[in-house]
């Protein structure tokens, strides 16, 4: 009974937090929410991001040849 009762109490934050979702879209302004866009905690949320590329910059090869490094 202790699991049915987590997966209920589960169910219902995941639904809160759904309605307070779609309660802030509806019932806060739009030059509110943009104003706010570039003060975002992660990665990708503001409409202004830098572009940067990661990885190591090598190409990688078929099987038995020599790839060539990027200048």
């Amino acid at each position: 009974m202790e699991a049915i009762g987590l997966l209920v109490l589960a169910v219902a934050l995941v639904a809160l937090g759904c309605l307070a979702t779609v309660v802030s879209g509806k019932f806060i302004p739009l030059r509110i929410r943009v104003r706010g866009q570039n003060h975002g905690r992660f990665a990708g949320l503001g409409a202004s991001e830098p572009v940067t590329r990661g990885g190591t910059g090598r190409k990688v090869a078929a099987p038995g040849q020599v790839s060539a490094q990027r200048a």
